[in-house]
């Protein structure tokens, strides 16, 4: 009951703090009192009862155990844990008690070695066994649960703590459970934490994990099957009774059905090999884990380059690629695979040179002839590969690869790719050369030697003109001052990069207005209308434009008021017309927008600006949207006004509105107790009073 009530009581309390309920404050506060003094009252009889229960109470040991393991109150078991001091008592309880939590408490105030040892050995929590082995002083009782304790948890717990005191008969017990657990995750967690004078039983243990009977024991006994499969796949030939028998049992037990069936097409001949059932389960199996088990198990190469065609989990195909070491069809993947990352994988499997001379020249995918080339180190193959690979990326990294400087400086100073010349360059000393290799080239970045290292007008002109890149065109027109190639650049070229880097340039008006008015491109023609002065061209546009953006563009320079009212008033886009509202100060203007247009939003807006009563009144009074009438009362200060919406209005937001501007106390008296709106007399009330409050001396 208290939890449906209280947070409707807490709701009820909050609003009338906001001023929205019609319930006055101080009755409020007067049911919080009452409210806390119940609280108190049931705190006190809860602290009365838990005094005269059988926990509080001075009691024999015998008592405490029996309470700590029946009571029904989990507070009262806990409560006598915490008085027990007898040891037997004690481990009887972190022994036998039902509740973890007690075992666990019990625990911890237990200092009997064997006990502990005991509970981390059996105890069915692996919390209560981890505290257990926490609780063990010292390193004697810790070996003994390391060696003899089953629960792998409480184990790891206990070579945590020996490590921790790093000491070396500490470290001695981590190095015999790196030589003789049984436990794999164990043994491995423990080998990762030996020193560096241990790597001989580091080495050991990686061998002894890396034989078949390490994977024949996971393949028998481990509870995945799936693993079990992948272990299987891992054994040598003789050990391959063990894959018979698992297949037999997948045959018919409750597996993946893509397992199951390749299984009894096995059994029944129908598929002739294993390495058939295996590629069978790769195919159409869903799981990735199990695609990837019977890929392991597969070595042909033939029959791995086809699966890749139907494989679709990309461990599965990864895995695949890492197992083909037949040259031809790693060429093949590496020529007309469509997978992401198959084709990388061949290339670097691939050690056949011809193979990756004829991938790094004729290949169509620039990473994959970069990676073929990678591969390459004989010093006359590269220089062939910088001159006639297709790829003007690879014939660049082909360059960077030569050894012997002079060739490679040589090569480059002389090399049909401009490009590859620009790069090589350290010094511009022939600036008519230099513009030549640039008008020549088919990409640039700004990581490259550029325009900008040209001083002469006449080579930057021919340069903007002619250069084949448009990068190099644009770079080109900014560095150029001459006003009648800047006007001819911005009118003309087909880039519109390059138009707009030549407008931000230009000064000339005319030229500018040609822009604003005839290009193209409208983000162009924005851009030249904000650089207008003409008052009468901004008005001719912002009125005629196509494009809502750039007549907005237009409208933000304009100071004309008549202008801004027709546009005002009538453009067909609200963005440009509230755009003109924005700059009209005329109030007739206004106020006509404010009381006739159609949009609401546009009206409040213009509203906003308003100062005449007269007309704020008639919007009040008689907008047909109540929000518009909201947002004149809230300008409004004649009180025989507000006083008439306060109390005929229909919209209540209209009404409070009006209410929390009223000075006239009878009226508001009136209206706290007629108005149909507990919110609305609620506001009243609290105007009264304030009004009330203020005319006192």
């Amino acid at each position: 009951m208290f939890s449906l009530i209280f947070p409707r009581f807490c709701g009820k309390i909050f609003r009338a703090f906001r001023g929205k309920s019609a319930v006055p404050v101080k009755q409020y506060i007067v049911a919080m009192v009452l409210v806390a003094v119940l609280l108190a009252l049931a705190a006190g009889w809860g602290l009365a009862a838990y005094a005269e229960s059988p926990a509080s109470q001075p009691a024999d040991p015998a008592a405490l155990a029996e309470i700590a393991k029946t009571a029904q109150s989990w507070f009262e078991r806990q409560a006598a844990v915490k008085q027990l001091t007898d040891p037997a008592l004690l481990a009887d309880v972190a022994l036998t008690a039902r509740d973890i939590d007690v075992r666990q408490a019990a625990v911890k105030k237990l200092t009997d070695p064997e006990t502990l040892i005991d509970i981390a050995l059996t105890d069915a929590n692996a919390n209560v066994r981890r505290d257990a082995a926490e609780q063990l002083i010292g390193p004697e009782q810790r070996v003994d649960v390391t060696s003899l304790a089953q629960a792998l948890h409480a184990r790891r717990e206990t070579v945590k703590k020996l490590r921790e005191q790093r000491q070396p008969a500490m470290q001695a017990v981590v190095v015999d459970i790196a030589k003789n657990e049984t436990d794999w995750p164990l043994r491995l967690w423990a080998v990762a934490r030996l020193d560096k004078r241990h790597r001989d039983v580091a080495q050991a243990a990686f061998l002894e994990l890396a034989q078949s009977e390490v994977y024949r024991k996971l393949a028998q006994s481990n509870e995945r099957w799936a693993k079990r499969l992948w272990a299987a796949g891992k054994l040598d030939k003789q050990h391959r009774d063990v894959l018979v028998a698992l297949v037999a049992e997948l045959e018919t037990g409750e597996y993946d059905e893509a397992v199951r069936s390749a299984a009894t097409a096995w059994m029944d001949g129908d598929l002739k090999t294993v390495d058939e059932m295996f590629a069978d389960i790769a195919k159409k199996t869903r799981d990735d884990l199990v695609a990837l088990a019977a890929v392991g198990h597969l070595d042909d190469p033939a029959m791995l380059r086809e699966l890749l065609d139907v494989l679709t989990f990309s461990h599965a195909q990864h895995a695949a690629v890492k197992k083909i070491t037949d040259q031809a069809v790693l060429a093949d993947l590496a020529k007309h695979s469509n997978i992401v990352g198959i084709s990388w994988m061949a290339i670097e499997s691939l050690t056949d040179q011809a193979v990756l001379i004829d991938l790094a020249k004729h290949e169509r995918r620039e990473n994959e002839g970069r990676m073929a080339l990678a591969r390459i180190t004989d010093q006359a193959t590269l220089i062939d590969l910088a001159n006639n690979a297709e790829l003007l990326g690879v014939r660049i990294a082909a360059v960077n690869q030569i050894v012997d400087k002079t060739v490679r400086d040589e090569l480059a100073k002389n090399h049909r790719d401009p490009e590859i010349r620009i790069r090589t360059m350290t010094n511009v000393t022939d600036q008519a050369q230099f513009a030549e290799l640039l008008k020549g080239l088919q990409r640039w970045n700004v990581y490259l030697p550029g325009p900008n290292k040209i001083t002469d007008p006449a080579l930057l002109a021919d340069l903007a003109k002619n250069a084949q890149c448009r990068d190099v065109r644009q770079e080109a027109v900014a560095m150029l001052t001459d006003q009648t190639l800047l006007a001819d650049f911005a009118k003309n070229d087909e880039s519109q990069d390059v138009r707009l880097t030549a407008m931000e340039k230009l000064t000339d008006q005319a030229v500018l207005v040609e822009i604003a008015k005839t290009d193209k491109v409208w983000t162009v023609r924005q851009v030249a209308v904000g650089r207008l002065t003409d008052q009468a061209v901004l008005a001719e546009i912002a009125k005629t434009d196509t494009v809502s953006y750039v007549r907005s563009a237009a409208v933000e320079k304009l100071t004309d008021q008549a202008v801004l009212a027709e546009i005002a008033k009538q453009d067909d886009d609200m963005a440009v017309r509230r755009a003109a509202m924005e700059k009209l100060t005329d109030q007739t203007v206004l106020a006509e927008i404010a009381t006739r247009d159609q949009d609401p939003n546009l009206r409040v807006s213009a509203m906003e600006k308003l100062t005449d009563q007269t007309v704020l009144a008639e919007i009040a009074t008689s907008d047909n949207i109540w929000g518009v009438r909201r947002a004149a009362v809230e300008k409004l200060t004649d009180q025989a006004v507000l006083a008439r919406i306060a109390t005929t209005d229909e919209a209540e937001g209209v009404r409070l509105a009006a209410v929390k501007k009223l000075t006239d106390q009878t009226v508001l008296a009136n209206i706290s107790d007629s108005d149909k709106s507990a919110e609305v007399r609620q506001a009243a009330v609290e105007e009264l009073a304030r009004l009330r409050n203020a005319a006192k001396p």
